[in-house]
This record gives structure tokens, sequence and C-alpha cells, in this order.
């Protein structure tokens, strides 16, 4: 079903999001369901959207699910991941999902406001940023 969905991306956004299907695999995680949920060991560490349309949440967007308030003591994850995160923090558009008009929250030490409930959203990530959103996925899978 994912590399169904990959097709529908072309140039970088494909080659990306590829990349991406073959770590999940290596890493035994599925991304799977109605609404794309990414998991491990039943686990959900986030949902995916991919549609390959201009207009958000396409072309791929990617939301990772859990506290990200802070680092977990121990684990390495640096600033210039923290920017990449503070980047692509999920800004609430009333979408429906309950949570409007979003609420402050605090991603890796810094407050926001007027946040989605899946405070994070990466939309078309690049590989800088997808290198970000597998830290996520290894902090969630570690905790």
């Amino acid at each position: 079903m994912l590399n169904q969905k990959i097709e529908l991306l072309s140039g970088d956004a494909q080659k990306h999001a590829l990349d991406f299907a073959a770590y999940l695999q290596t890493n035994d995680m599925q991304a799977d369901g109605e609404h794309g949920e990414i998991t491990h060991k039943g686990k959900t560490l986030a949902y995916m959207h991919i549609d390959g349309k201009p207009e958000l949440p396409g072309p791929w967007t990617i939301w990772p699910q859990g506290d990200f308030s802070h680092v977990p003591e121990g684990f390495a994850f640096d600033d210039a991941m923290k920017e990449i995160a503070w980047a692509n923090v999920n800004v609430c558009g009333s979408c429906g999902s309950n949570c409007a008009p979003g609420s402050r929250q605090t991603v890796f030490g810094k407050e926001f406001d007027n946040l989605c409930g899946s405070v994070l959203a990466f939309n078309n990530p690049d590989a800088d940023t997808l290198v970000c959103v597998k830290k996520l996925f290894e902090m969630k899978v570690l905790l």
C-alpha cells in the first residue's frame, strides 16, 4: 500500500519517500491503515498522508505522535535537530480534530502558541528533515 501511494509523488519527494519506506522496513516499522499509521511493535509513532496534491496535507506529510516537550536525558538530539523540529511545528488550522483554536505547547524547551494536538507536521520532508523524523522515531522506540 505504501509503495502505491509513493507512486503519486515525483522527483525528490518520491526519492525521499522511497528512502523513508526502506528505513521503515529495515527498522521493523509498519506504515498502513486508513490514516497511514506508522507503528513499531504495536506502538504508534506517527501518521502519514501521501496524495501527491500540491495543497496541504499533500503531497506528503508526517505527523509524529507523542510528547516532544523535552529531550529525554541521555538521548542525542542536538540543536540542529531542535531547529528542524521548531521549523515544523503544527499550527492549528481548525481542521476538525477538536483542538481548535490550538494550545500553547512546549516543543524541545521552546514555547509555541496555537499548536495542533499533533504538535509537529513535516510536510514534503527533504533528506535533512527526514533525519530529524527518524531521530524522533528512535526517541519514541527507546522510551
